[in-house]
């Protein structure tokens, strides 16, 4: 009669020390490396400031000058240039944000149960843009097409990209969890930027007979955009490593 009495029972899984600490390990390489690839991106974004201007209008130029993010001008202006990056940083944090927002919640996290947000869609179609923008500026390099392009053909192309990666991604997750439609979504981003860089880079290094900037060339928007990816991916991803922990190492009640 007692038998039949007992409360649930917890089982008590017997710990792996050696994959646990590998799993620490990756955790803490993967946010090195993603804090490390963050702070030498915001050098890059910042460094024109230093040589103003020629940093923009020269040849000596890095960071987003010359790309749809901030077209070189003859009207450049350091403000100008600090307050847009400044922007684009807080873009960058806020669709990593969204895209870590679980339904009904302000606070990040993702949910078990539950369909994911409209919000995380756009935070997913974010790096989406990035990674298909930077493909489609570089393949129109090859061609001679990118710099014949105007600016506002390339930002109407960039919003409805981004307003078709959005809708993409809501409706692939429908009927899915939020942890798992992040899961998967991450895995697609994360080939795709790889692909990105991949393209990007030979594009760059082989295609130079051209009299323009390097900083107006496809290619490097290319790598601007698919660098800007992978380092956004960091920080979901680093997440996402912690939370498979954290559920490992969670008791299972009543099973």
């Amino acid at each position: 009669m007692a038998e039949k009495n007992r409360g649930p029972v917890i089982d008590y899984r017997t710990p792996d020390p050696a994959g646990r600490a590998m799993a620490r390990r990756l955790r803490i390489a993967m946010l090195v490396t993603g804090l490390t690839l963050f702070v030498l991106g915001l050098l890059w974004l910042f460094i024109p400031l230093k040589d103003w201007p020629t940093s923009v209008l020269g040849y000596q130029s890095l960071g987003i000058a010359g790309t749809p993010l901030y077209p070189a001008a003859k009207d450049a202006s350091r403000l100008r240039y600090l307050l847009t990056s400044l922007g684009l940083v807080g873009v960058f944090l806020l669709m990593q944000y969204l895209f870590l927002m679980p339904r009904g919640s302000w606070r990040i996290g993702v949910q078990a149960q539950g369909r994911p947000m409209v919000l995380s869609a756009i935070g997913a179609g974010f790096a989406a843009v990035l990674i298909s923008v930077g493909l489609l500026a570089t393949l129109l390099e090859i061609p001679d097409w990118w710099t014949s392009l105007s600016l506002s053909v390339v930002w109407g192309g960039i919003i409805l990209l981004w307003a078709a990666w959005a809708l993409a991604f809501a409706l692939y997750w429908r009927g899915m969890d939020h942890q798992t439609a992040i899961a998967r979504a991450m895995r697609f981003l994360v080939a795709g930027s790889v692909l990105e860089m991949l393209v990007a880079a030979p594009v760059h290094a082989l295609v130079h007979d051209r009299d323009e900037c390097y900083c107006a060339r496809g290619s490097y928007t290319g790598l601007v955009l698919g660098g800007t990816a992978i380092i956004w991916l960091f920080g979901p991803g680093v997440y996402l490593l912690w939370l498979r922990e954290k559920q490992r190492r969670t008791p299972l009640i009543g099973r």
